[in-house]
């Protein structure tokens, strides 16, 4: 009430419980949440305020009850880690749900309020950032989580291209990684194609090498290089060799 008569005594209830030791005797009160706890009143529960006004004479005025329905905040969780690495071309779908159970709205922002990049709890990640999702519950009660993306990108290098003599043993040699695969665009013959440092004879006069270079972190990339063969000397016939 904002009417203060200091000859009556004005006591506060919430849920039953006398305040008049917590707030003494004023007509206006201001209550958080910390002090409902003490009170054993949760944020899913119902408060309900009345005040008892005693006049001189010991007559008490009770006022009908006001109630405050409170509800949680959604917390929010997410089906992966809050961090993680993506691999170049990768998606990861990162779902985020309450893990208090309340029923909430979710929408996954580039920074929170700007460019909407899903208009829902599932979001398609495909490259590296940070991401904000906003989960808001009953009453618009709103909480926001973050998410980390960092990038995992190998780079495969397959060397520089060579030129070889016909018949010769190509020496390969590629870096980037820590698990290497070596294949052709034409038949070619290989010592190991798993090794770092292959060894090759090329069957054709042109010849496209690739490698699949796989780092510690289980991200992968592909390069190529080419094999060029010289032609075979051509040798000009003898001239003191008699026709046939």
């Amino acid at each position: 009430t904002n009417v203060y008569e200091p000859s009556n005594i004005y006591t506060w209830f919430a849920n039953g419980t006398n305040l008049l030791g917590v707030f003494g005797d004023t007509n206006l009160i201001e209550i958080d949440t910390t002090l409902l706890s003490t009170l054993g009143i949760g944020a899913d529960t119902s408060l309900y305020i009345s005040l008892r006004v005693t006049d001189t004479l010991g007559c008490d005025s009770l006022s009908s009850p006001v109630v405050f329905d409170f509800q949680l905040y959604p917390e929010i969780a997410l089906s992966t880690p809050d961090t993680f690495g993506l691999c170049l071309g990768d998606t990861v779908l990162v779902s985020a749900f309450t893990a208090n159970g309340v029923s909430s709205t979710f929408t996954w922002f580039d920074f929170p309020g700007n460019n909407v990049v899903s208009p829902n709890a599932n979001f398609n990640v495909g490259s590296d950032g940070t991401y904000y999702v906003e989960a808001i519950g009953p009453n618009g009660c709103t909480k926001y989580d973050t998410l980390f993306v960092f990038d995992l990108t190998i780079v495969a290098d397959a060397g520089p291209n060579q030129t070889v003599d016909s018949g010769q043993v190509v020496q390969l040699g590629a870096t980037g990684g820590v698990d290497y695969y070596w294949y052709a665009g034409s038949p070619v013959y290989f010592n190991n194609p798993f090794d770092q440092n292959a060894q090759t004879i090329p069957t054709q006069d042109t010849t496209v090498y690739y490698v699949e270079v796989t780092g510690a972190n289980g991200c992968s990339d592909i390069d190529s290089m080419f094999v060029f063969v010289n032609p075979p000397p051509v040798i000009p016939p003898d001239p003191l060799e008699p026709f046939s």
